[in-house]
């Protein structure tokens, strides 16, 4: 049978998870290359696989998954592996608990580090945005902290048994350990040994990062330069020749890796790379090495001014010295020429002055600490070491001295001994590899080297911001720098302001963050000014306070600041989102001075003043039964078919006479316990498949307001302190989806739509994979637009705009992958009938679908808008909607 396919590269933390999971089968596959740099990813035969253009891509015979996760699981359950736990209730819920808790909060906070400090750096040639670094690296030392206890009680994650739970984090850990915040895990002892623990694992091993290959003879000192840094760092690495006496470096494929046609050439993946100091500084970034001090900005200035001076004065120098005193006699079959050497000789004794005066403020080049700029001279000291000329050091004892400390480093002593094995296999067959550009020109005595200047582009400018209080903040830069380096310092020295809050201006044009100074045609001395926006409407702090006759709400105040101009309706919003309860808000008025108030007014329409107070009495309303009706105590059934409390003779299209029979069902001794309330989206998610099933349940409030979510009782059910928590007897969960998972493997036998199809693989994956996208991709979109909505306005802050239209940007390209998939399946998003995958989506559309931009964004696709209303027909949907709005439904 044919091998299965994964589809991208092999350093993609997605891929990777996939590819741990063959290995842990001992599964066959093939790993399909997709070049990202050249936007293969969004090629219509990538797409056709994964319509999100993204990887990995998974093909098995006729079946075809995208989402990490989801193809994880496929593999192993697949192959019975016993990773998921499935065959025990509890123990796969909590492995689902601790896939959830990696995918929604450890990669996360990840996924934004690697990008600012592997990502940026590497591949963009950028700076990482220590702010970003910060901010995540916060949230994932509280990820930690909860890791830390768990695993301070259980061997791995999920307990004391290996599941996909923990594999699942090798791929991010892979790349925490390689930036410079490895150090992060010393603080959590348990963590750090979990970790260490996974990386021995066989699958693992196999499957760390192919290993990176260059190209050319290791005795070129270019080659060599790149072999000390891979050697340094402890990485894995291919040393594949380039037969230069044939021409090969001069070919394809080898003129595709260095366009010059020399040596070396590097690849990591799909990444390759020439120029052997662009190479190291690439794998030192890549493993976190400390070589270039990049954490601090004055050190790392100093390790770029001696890279600088190596690669131009004693580089230059050398490379003469060695084409005469080795290439010509060795390989060449001529004779040396020793006016050529003298002349180098000579600059090499000026370097050598200088050299010698640095090493006596400091141990090494850059300072006291021993760096890149030291460890890059190995390749041609090695050979003025072995050449006739090695006495020239003696009149430089401090030069001398350094020479030997940098050799006898273990990472130098080792490339030295293999420069020395291949060039005694080498000689007469392969020449050593040319060198770069800067030492292809020979200069003798009297020639003349012009330089011709380009412009002003690389030239200083001094700058200065101003902003309407006459503040200034003056810094200088080269006219090809990006200019938010001045902006970042500004809103540094300035605090009181804060980005996004005004404009930059510069003769009358507003200038982006990433302009430079010379596309702007800036001058030395500019000034640039700061403008801010003007300051929203005044606020008031208005409250709500409960009346008698109000349900239990007697006393209760709600306050909270808004602008003059927003709808009272925001107002009220937040008064039941924080005061849950069994009534629907249509049956409560809202009072001010003895009159109703309409949501859609605003405080500026009735005049209010800061302090002021609303009042919540009863609206009249017809009388109802009692809450205790409503309680799960048997099963209503029509035509041998489970019938919900909500549904209308209409849904089942009864007539009259019709006969509706009550069964007793079978009750556990304690229902089981919900904590939270229904208007949080996860707590929703959870009550909607209890619903779906029928199961007993109570629901149990958690005081956000006294911080109840943070209280020790409540850190022992959800150590995030969040919603919800789940309890079904001795058995604690959170997360709702793991949650909702273990209720309907629980509950098959009243599951009637089978939501998670786990009779079959295949159909099972698919599931998977939409709740996946769901979680990952849908959910992200539309959480970021409700928090600028609802969230921020009631903390009495501003929306961010620019934030909501990104965030729209992103869900209409989501949606637009919904609509073709809709297409293709005529129903719902995992085939032809319902899934968890559809149901998910709920909660937080339900609340999209309140805010203005739901009936244009919906609107462009009619079959996700019909998917829509499908979902809203589910009885268990309506029941839950209701819930949400505060009522019992």
């Amino acid at each position: 049978m044919a091998p299965v396919k994964v589809f991208g590269p092999a350093k993609s933390t997605a891929v990777a998870r996939v590819l741990v999971c063959l290995e842990e089968v001992g599964a066959e596959y093939e790993l399909v290359g997709v070049h990202i740099p050249a936007g293969e990813q969004k090629s219509p035969a990538h797409l056709a696989r994964n319509p999100f253009g993204q990887v990995p891509a998974f093909q098995d015979g006729d079946l075809i998954l995208f989402e990490s996760r989801a193809i994880a699981k496929y593999i192993l359950r697949k192959s019975a592996s016993d990773l998921l736990k499935e065959s025990n209730l509890a123990q796969s819920a909590m492995v689902d608990v601790w896939l959830e808790v990696e995918s929604q909060t450890f990669d996360t906070a990840m996924s934004a580090i690697t990008f600012q400090c592997l990502t940026i750096p590497t591949f963009m040639g950028g700076i990482a945005d220590d702010k970003i670094v910060e901010e995540n690296l916060g949230k994932l030392k509280k990820a930690l902290e909860v890791y830390e206890a768990r695993l301070g009680r259980f061997r791995y994650l999920a307990g004391d048994f290996i599941s996909l739970a923990d594999l699942s984090h090798f791929p991010m850990a892979h790349y925490l350990l390689a930036t410079p915040h490895a150090s992060v895990l010393d603080a959590y002892p348990h963590v750090k040994s979990w970790i260490n623990d996974l990386m021995k694992r066989p699958a693992v091993k196999r499957r760390k990062m192919a290993p990176a290959k260059v190209y050319g003879p290791a005795m070129s000192t270019n080659v060599m330069r790149i072999l000390v840094c891979l050697e340094e760092v402890g990485a894995e690495y291919e040393v594949v020749p380039v037969d230069m006496s044939t021409g090969e470096h001069k070919r394809p494929p080898h003129i595709s890796r260095n366009p010059f046609g020399q040596v070396p050439a590097f690849e990591d993946g799909d990444l390759t790379l020439f120029e052997s100091r662009a190479i190291s500084k690439y794998i030192l970034r890549k493993h976190g090495s400390d070589l270039l001090r990049e954490s601090n900005l004055s050190e790392s200035a100093m390790v770029d001014v001696w890279l600088e001076v190596e690669s131009s004065h004693f580089d230059g120098a050398m490379s003469p010295i060695i084409f005469q005193c080795f290439i010509v006699p060795m390989f060449m079959g001529g004779a040396t020429d020793m006016a050529v050497v003298n002349e180098s000789l000579e600059k090499l004794k000026k370097a050598l002055e200088v050299y010698q005066a640095q090493l006596s403020k400091s141990k090494y080049l850059a300072g006291d600490f021993i760096s890149l700029a030291d460890i890059s001279h190995l390749p041609t000291v090695y050979y003025l070491l072995a050449s006739a000329h090695a006495s020239v050091l003696d009149a430089y004892p401090r030069v001398k001295a350094w020479i030997d400390d940098v050799m006898q480093r273990p990472s130098v002593k080792k490339r030295s001994r293999s420069a020395m094995s291949s060039a005694g296999e080498e000689v007469g067959s392969t020449p050593p590899a040319e060198v770069e550009a800067s030492t292809l020109i020979t200069l003798r005595d009297g020639d003349e080297v012009s330089f011709f200047p380009d412009g002003t582009r690389t030239m200083p400018v001094t700058l200065t911001v101003k902003d309407n209080k006459g503040r200034r903040v003056t810094h200088t830069m080269r006219r090809l720098d990006v200019i938010c380096t001045l902006f970042r310092l500004y809103f540094d020295m300035l605090p009181s302001t804060a980005p996004r809050e005004g404009v930059f201006m510069y003769n009358g044009r507003e200038i982006s963050f990433y302009q430079t100074p010379e596309k702007c045609d800036m001058n030395d001395g500019d000034e640039i000014t700061f403008h801010p926006f003007s300051k929203p409407s005044t606020f008031v702090t208005l409250t709500i306070k409960g009346s008698t006759d109000d349900g239990g709400r007697s006393g209760v105040v709600v306050t909270r600041p808004m602008r003059r101009t927003d709808e009272l309706q925001r107002l009220i919003d937040y008064y039941f989102a924080m005061v849950p309860t069994n009534d629907q808000n249509g049956e409560w008025a809202v009072t001010y001075g003895g009159r109703q108030v309409g949501g859609e007014e605003t405080p500026a329409d009735y005049e209010m003043e800061d302090g002021d107070q609303l009042r919540l009495v009863p609206a009249s309303k017809p009388s109802r039964e009692p809450a205790s009706m409503y309680r799960h105590g048997c099963v209503l059934a029509y035509e041998g078919r489970r019938v919900h409390g909500s549904q209308t003779p209409d849904d089942l299209k009864l007539e009259d006479g019709d006969i509706i029979y009550a069964l007793a069902c079978q009750r556990s001794m304690s229902p089981v316990k919900v904590f939270g309330s229904a208007p949080f989206t996860n707590v929703a998610r959870v009550l909607l498949c209890l619903e779906e099933v029928g199961a007993d349940y109570e629901i149990v409030d958690v005081d956000f307001g006294a911080r109840e979510h943070k209280g020790p009782d409540h850190l022992a059910r959800n150590p995030f302190g969040q919603v919800p928590a789940f309890q079904d007897g001795d058995l604690m969960l959170f997360e709702s989806r793991a949650i909702c998972r273990y209720i309907l493997r629980k509950h098959r036998a009243t599951d009637e739509a089978n939501l998670l199809r786990e009779g079959d693989p295949s159909e099972s994956a698919v599931v998977d994979a939409w709740l996946d996208v769901e979680a990952l991709r849908y959910e992200p979109s539309v959480h970021a637009v409700f928090v600028q909505r609802r969230v921020v306005p009631a903390l009495g802050g501003e929306p961010d705009e620019r934030v909501i239209a990104e965030s729209v940007a992103r869900l209409r390209e989501t949606l637009a992958v919904y609509e073709a998939r809709l297409e293709a399946t005529r129903g719902y998003l995992a085939g032809g009938e319902v899934s968890l995958a559809d149901l998910s989506h709920f909660p937080y559309t339900r609340y999209f679908m309140e805010m203005p931009y739901a009936a244009p964004v919906f609107g462009a696709y009619p079959r996700v808008t019909a998917w829509w209303e499908r979902l809203l027909a589910r009885p268990s949907v309506r029941k839950v909607a209701a819930m949400m709005s505060g009522g019992e439904g």
